[in-house]
């Protein structure tokens, strides 16, 4: 590990996005307005306001990258503010002096300044919570990538033995002046196979950063195991590398760039070790439009790597624009892909046990069909936007976001299952009417009958 450096030379930036769904009693559009309310009932997070945020001319900057249709949903990044509405919500709360952010791995721990917390939250039961984190000691590439990996993973995939270490940090921890929020994952597993450990009292979870004393409000995080993570790399050394065309032939260079962009803690052990496959994979992750110049971007379904050089332009121009314009982008990518999780979830509750389902139930069910399916047409007018931006950059970065996030995968699933539910729903109805117009029928004839006699 390098040791610290006494000028504030900023390596590297690390922004951890975690998704989570807001559900609550009365729909998912409703559980989001009630649950900014229990954000503003609290008093930790703040409504964004420019004051807070960017000098107005970067603010101008950003909103100027922006399309109309992505204007309407971050009003807010306008340079006046003052009545917008629209349709992502954005909060922040404050970071106290001499805050950090320590990634613990055996006996190891990491030390990370923390810049920025915000909290995207989007109609529909979508939020995301943004940990933005500056890396001001660790100049060395392997110490970078190694923090990189643990500091987003959220659970550990098997339980080390004694005095051994896992796939993840032990523990993470958060520290806002006097409170501590953490993920003790080490612990957690233990308790989760039946080896009790004693929970530290004084710390709180790590999604309590988040949430909200609320009864009717569940927020539950959507990653499986990791949060999402964008990172800002000012390295020299690659930029010139790049320049030179090498990243395409140099096998030594490739594991380098995959292990970064695929976040692998090994930068010179990835976990892909085909040669070929790495370099096809990688290749389908990177975007090469300024790679001449020293500047690689990269997006993978966990991840989004900007590589650049220790510049003046590099740090004042392309490091700003990733840590603003591709916020934004990487946030609403990563909230299409949540609500149409959520959306998908709730599709297949609607078809599990429907044969099994009395007509009453069916009829109860069709109504909540026709309001899920409403409410998701209401989903894709809002956030499905074609364009991010209108320049060329934008719009390749947005599409390969979009597709590394498989969002287009997740959009097919929920119209087959819906188009599958309400083909359940159209034949049962039928079925109940050919029920009832044969009930009538008999009842019709035996009143002839009847009357006949």
């Amino acid at each position: 590990m390098n040791e610290e450096k006494n000028e504030a030379t900023v390596y590297s930036e690390h922004l951890f996005l975690w998704p989570f769904s807001i559900s609550g009693k009365s729909g998912s559009r409703s559980a989001s307005e009630h649950y900014l309310k229990a954000l503003d009932g609290q008093g930790c997070w703040k409504p964004l306001e420019a004051s807070e945020t960017m000098p107005i001319s970067e603010l101008y900057e950003v909103r100027e990258y922006l399309s109309n249709e992505a204007r309407g949903i971050f009003p807010t990044l306008s340079p006046k503010p003052e009545g917008a509405s629209g349709v992502c919500s954005i909060l922040r709360r404050p970071v106290p002096p001499n805050s950090s952010f320590e990634i613990q791995f055996g006996e190891t721990t990491w030390s990370l300044r923390p810049a920025g917390l915000e909290l995207h939250v989007y109609p529909y039961g979508v939020g995301i919570l943004i940990l933005h984190v500056v890396n001001e000691r660790y100049g060395d590439l392997s110490e970078i990538a190694r923090f990189a990996d643990y500091g987003r993973r959220v659970r550990q995939p098997f339980v080390p033995g004694e005095g051994e270490t896992g796939l993840a940090a032990d523990r993470l921890a958060l520290n806002l002046g006097y409170q501590t929020f953490e993920f003790d994952l080490l612990n957690q597993a233990r308790q989760a196979v039946g080896k009790s450990v004693p929970a530290d009292k004084s710390s709180k979870s790590f999604q309590t950063l988040f949430d909200v004393v609320d009864p009717d409000i569940q927020l539950t995080p959507v990653a499986d195991d990791r949060m999402f993570e964008m990172e800002l790399l000012y390295h020299q050394g690659l930029s010139e590398e790049l320049k030179n065309k090498a990243w395409r032939e140099n096998d030594e260079l490739t594991k380098k760039l995959y292990a970064l962009a695929f976040c692998d803690p090994k930068i010179t052990f990835p976990s892909c070790q085909d040669s070929e496959m790495r370099r096809r994979l990688l290749l389908q992750t990177i975007d090469p439009r300024w790679a001449d110049e020293g500047t690689l971007y990269a997006a993978t379904e966990y991840s989004f790597l900007c590589i650049t050089g220790e510049g003046d332009y590099s740090r004042n121009v392309l490091g700003p624009n990733f840590l603003h314009q591709y916020l934004y982008m990487t946030s609403l990518v990563l909230a299409q892909r949540t609500g149409l999780i959520n959306f998908a979830e709730r599709a297949g509750k609607q078809t599990s046990g429907w044969a099994k389902q009395n007509w009453f139930s069916k009829l109860k069910s069709d109504r909540t069909l026709k309001h899920l399916n409403k409410e998701y047409a209401a989903f894709q007018a809002l956030l499905m936007i074609s364009r991010y931006s209108d320049q060329d950059q934008g719009i390749e970065l947005y599409e390969q976001l979009q597709k590394q996030l498989r969002v287009e995968q997740y959009r097919d699933k929920i119209q087959r299952q819906l188009s599958d539910a309400f083909a359940s729903a159209i034949l049962d109805a039928q079925n109940r009417q050919n029920w009832i117009i044969g009930v009538v029928g008999i009842v019709l004839a035996l009143l002839q009958i009847f009357l006949a006699a």
